[in-house]
């Protein structure tokens, strides 16, 4: 079993409708890649697990060190539970996971296409983008945008960015995807399996004589 880090947090705040976002600090430097994610550990007792507490991964919209930010989308029990965190409480995890998304995979403009939460493990692979100097597109498909400023700082760097409740991915670049697995299982297209994060898990297709 991997072992448990501690984060304290240091913000909590309303995001827009049904989503919160959470600031914390670790004990030490997380070493932790833009698209990675960490497994959150709650206090709820797990049904399926006597004796265990249900577990929550997440990604990381924001890396500075020790300090990580969560763009949390309030759906079930256990984001609910991170939504709840005041400044001060432990947020216990394990982590960073994930492999997936690797920016460094191949050079040229970069693409993002986001559904809902999935603008968290995006966020921060923009903000690498921008630090590197690297050409960046996102669309965000949302009724419910949020992160203003943010959005303007990444404009004001040259971030070519669309929201709005109803897009479709399209245009050079190289394409990643992240968010409601159904939505972007009709827009990923050809998309190579590395850069597609859904965040359910997907039914496997009946064939034929099966």
């Amino acid at each position: 079993m991997s072992e448990i880090k501690q984060a304290t947090v240091v913000l909590s705040e309303a995001a827009g409708p049904g989503f919160h976002t959470i600031v914390a600090d670790a004990e030490a430097p997380l070493d932790a890649a833009p698209g990675q994610w960490g497994a959150f550990h709650t206090e709820l007792p797990n049904p399926e697990k006597p004796g265990q507490n249900l577990r929550r991964a997440w990604s990381f919209s924001e890396l500075d060190g020790r300090r990580f930010r969560l763009f949390v989308a309030t759906v079930g029990p256990c984001t609910r539970w991170l939504a709840d965190r005041r400044p001060g409480d432990p947020l216990p995890f394990t982590g960073p996971w994930g492999a997936r998304f690797r920016l460094d995979e191949r050079d040229g403009p970069a693409a993002f296409f986001a559904v809902g939460s999935g603008i968290s493990p995006v966020a921060a692979m923009i903000d690498a983008c921008v630090a590197r100097g690297r050409p960046a597109r996102l669309l965000w498909e949302t009724s419910a945008p949020s992160m203003g400023a943010r959005l303007a700082a990444w404009r004001a760097a040259g971030v070519e960015v669309q929201v709005g409740p109803e897009l479709e991915p399209s245009g050079p670049g190289l394409w990643w995807f992240a968010g409601d697995g159904p939505r972007l299982d009709q827009v990923v297209g050809d998309a190579p399996p590395e850069r597609v994060e859904r965040f359910y898990t997907p039914r496997p297709v009946a064939r034929a004589g099966a």
